[in-house]
């Protein structure tokens, strides 16, 4: 970057050579010219400094020395200035050519009058925090961007100006207060980075972005967008964030994606539904879908059968179903503090963690294709009064855990656990039957299962390893057995 601590000196010095030459007689008295003499190609004006301005008045006294390109950085900012405010940047319409970025940031601006001749691309352009600013139309000519910063402009209603952004890096507009739409971005194609929409809270027009095929990352949130046929041309995009959009009751728009690896939806108050996401997607990196208070399915996400890292879904309290019926495979599976009352993978045969907790309203869970899993964890499901799965026959660790209703589970396959048993504050237990088969694992931790009597099902584990006090706790149930008893068919019930 070339210092601007210069500029200023530098137009005083052009200033006081300009007044020396041209007060200076005029060595050729001779009036007659040639018509190729009278032709007279304009001079180039260049500033070959960063320029930084701050007041009105340095404005005003830049402008008057009619400099037409800018070879670096133009920064006018009114961070710190109380009196002199900027207000008008019309001195400046000689300028036609910037070679660096261009900085409009804590003016008192309405408009951007004076930068309509700028017809030269500018790397960044930033606009931020110009509270009285209504407009950007000057910005018109600009040709080309490599990034946008439009950012704490209360007034501003379109984006009118940046026609000029066709494929650029990042483009960020946020917390615009009284921005309407997107107007000014129909020729946007290819975002290399982010697209971030945020905190523009009464933008309810996107359809301004029909044209963008391609972006890295999109993020949507808190604004009061309805529909997403703005984004009606997207066809790539790696990670799609939709958050906090109170008026967005589904994803009609995303039709056309044919390539996604990460998708964020939360707290869409009025999403319903998932109907509109593209049935081309099977294969997500990341799934999240937290607290949308009336989602009440899942049915738009038939089509994805692998899930390369973790599904979450968390919070949705109007969910009260999902099956996911072509879901082969995910790595990590969290379901928290849903409104479900069942719950099915049906088809799910490769899953490394299932965390099913805090869901208030489960009732049953049920799977016949899973045979091996990590981890499983049911925690704190109220409701839940029966567990099954049909075809499991190795677990790394499990922990069932304060469900107040769970009467039994049933693991019939299930003869080898490489880690942890944890089964404990399930008040309705009464036997461990669901482990008839179990012949092996690394400790078990029975406790405070104040209805279990009956621990007849660890019988073929006991026969077939040695439990002892250092891997077997038991305390706190119905009534409790020592290690020894449980080789007994009929010591091992103690009721």
């Amino acid at each position: 970057m070339k210092n601007p601590i210069f500029s200023f000196e530098i137009l005083i010095s052009s200033l006081f050579l300009w007044t020396i030459f041209s007060c200076s007689p005029n060595s050729n008295n001779d009036d007659t010219t040639t018509d190729d003499e009278a032709i007279v190609e304009p001079i180039e004006n260049i500033f070959d400094y960063d320029l930084v301005l701050t007041n009105q008045l340095e404005i005003d006294l830049f402008g008057e020395e009619n400099y037409t390109r800018i070879n670096g950085e133009v920064i006018i900012d009114g961070t710190d200035v109380l009196d002199n405010r900027i207000t008008n940047l019309s001195p400046l319409n000689s300028i036609n050519s910037i070679g660096g970025s261009l900085t409009i940031k804590h003016t008192d601006l309405v408009n951007l009058d004076g930068l309509e001749n700028v017809s030269s691309p500018v790397d960044v352009l930033y606009i931020q925090f110009n509270d009285e600013l209504t407009n950007v139309n000057s910005l018109g000519g600009i040709t080309e961007f490599n990034s946008i910063y439009i950012e704490g402009n209360d007034r501003l209603l379109n984006l009118v100006g940046l026609e000029g952004a066709e494929e650029i890096n990042y483009l960020t507009i946020r917390s615009n207060a009284d921005l309407r739409s997107l107007r000014g971005l129909e020729n946007l194609s290819s975002i290399d980075g982010m697209l971030s929409l945020r905190s523009n809270n009464v933008l309810s027009d996107i359809q301004s972005l029909s044209n963008l095929e391609f972006a890295d990352r999109i993020v949507l949130g808190h604004t009061s967008v309805n529909t997403l046929s703005g984004l009606s041309g997207l066809l790539r995009v790696r990670s799609l964030e939709i958050n906090n959009n109170h008026n967005l009751t589904n994803l009609t728009g995303l039709e056309e994606l044919t390539h996604l690896e990460r998708f964020d939806i939360r707290n869409n108050q009025s999403m319903t539904s998932l109907d509109g996401f593209s049935q081309s997607i099977s294969t997500l990196n990341n799934l999240l879908i937290s607290n949308n208070s009336h989602l009440d399915n899942l049915s738009g996400l038939n089509n994805v059968t692998e899930i390369t890292d973790t599904f979450s879904l968390l919070g949705n309290s109007a969910l009260n179903q999902i099956s996911l019926e072509g879901l082969v495979n995910c790595r990590v599976v969290y379901i928290e503090n849903n409104g479900l009352q069942t719950l099915s993978f049906p088809a799910l045969e490769n899953c490394n963690v299932l965390n099913i907790n805090d869901n208030y309203n489960l009732v049953e869970f049920q799977n016949s294709s899973l045979d091996f899993i990590g981890r499983i964890e049911f925690e704190d499901n109220e409701q839940l009064n029966f567990l099954s799965f049909d075809n499991l026959a190795s677990i790394g660790h499990m922990r069932l855990w304060n469900n107040d209703q769970l009467l039994n589970f049933n693991f019939p396959q299930l003869n080898s656990m490489s880690g942890n048993l944890q089964i404990g504050y399930n008040s309705l237990l009464e036997n461990l039957d669901g482990l008839t088969f179990l012949t092996h694992l690394q400790s078990a931790n029975i406790v405070i299962n104040n209805s279990l009597v009956d621990f007849c099902g660890l019988n073929t584990l006991a026969n077939n390893m040695n439990l002892n006090s250092d891997n077997f706790t038991c305390r706190g149930n119905g009534c409790n057995v020592m290690p020894g008893d449980l080789t007994s068919s009929v010591d091992c019930a103690c009721n």
